[in-house]
């Protein structure tokens, strides 16, 4: 993107997590480092179940007393649900955030232009909690921003459902091995150190303008040989996927959603 834009992401919202024993608790269940945390710079993270499956992917920051997720709304009540299951355990405040969320994309710019701007790590994106004057609804270019840098988002039906390396989280950082034990790293680390990957994410495009829901199955010459992660209708009015590609794909070839007739995907990765 070579353009700027100030639009209300009416698709995300935030969790904080406010208390005295936050770090405490971030420590057992956090796939990064809480001391890489910053005031001004939300860094890619997660929450695993024992299974090593990822239960929340978001951004955080740290705030005042404690910590702040950036998340997509549809994923709110479950992020939260998990948090609970440990946090109880911890002094800590769940807050879902109602403060409307601005953005603001701009590849010119290396660092906020406020102190209410916080940059979103390995894109080219800024977010601010307080209100804009201006204000365009349509916030799919934040989406299209993430998908333009392979950073997936999960939905409803995808939680709990892909391992972080099916996401490419340590590429991206969003896993620290060196951190310590955090719920679910057994099984993560056993796949980064002793596993062997047999499919990877893969960006790919659609000319037509559809709607192809996550976890939709991708076919090449009639066989299954992927699965949607996610999806977003991008500036050029095209459709964005991100998909988990078996190694075995021909990629230089189109998939399909179902049939011969249905709208060809091809790889932009």
């Amino acid at each position: 993107m070579n353009h700027s834009k100030f639009t209300q992401l009416n698709s995300l919202a935030s969790i904080d997590l406010i208390g005295t024993e936050v770090t405490q608790f971030l420590d057992g269940q956090l796939s990064i480092d809480t001391k890489s945390l910053e005031t001004h710079l939300a860094k890619l993270a997660c929450f695993c179940t024992h299974k090593g499956r990822i239960a929340s992917l978001f951004h955080i920051l740290l705030i005042e007393n404690g910590v702040r997720l950036l998340l997509p709304k549809s994923i709110i009540e479950a992020t939260q649900a998990h948090i609970k299951k440990y946090a109880v355990f911890f002094k800590v405040e769940i807050t879902s955030n109602t403060t409307e969320l601005f953005a603001i994309c701009d590849n010119q710019m290396k660092t906020p232009v406020s102190a209410q701007l916080v940059k979103i790590d390995q894109t080219d994106l800024q977010v601010s909690f307080e209100e804009s004057d201006s204000k365009e609804l349509d916030d799919s270019f934040w989406f299209s921003q993430l998908a333009e840098n392979q950073i997936a988002w999960l939905t409803q039906e995808t939680l709990e459902h892909f391992l972080p390396h099916n996401l490419n989280l340590p590429a991206l950082k969003a896993i620290d091995f060196k951190k310590g034990c955090f719920t679910g790293q057994e099984v993560i680390a056993r796949m980064q150190y002793k596993g062997k990957l047999k499919q990877h994410l893969q960006s790919l495009q659609c000319q037509e303008n559809i709607e192809i829901p996550s976890k939709s199955k991708l076919f090449q010459n009639g066989k299954s040989i992927g699965e949607v992660i996610c999806s977003v209708t991008n500036y050029a009015n095209n459709v964005t996927v991100l998909a988990l590609i078996k190694d075995s794909a021909n990629l230089s070839k189109h998939f399909q959603t179902s049939s011969e007739n249905s709208p060809i995907l091809e790889i932009t990765s």
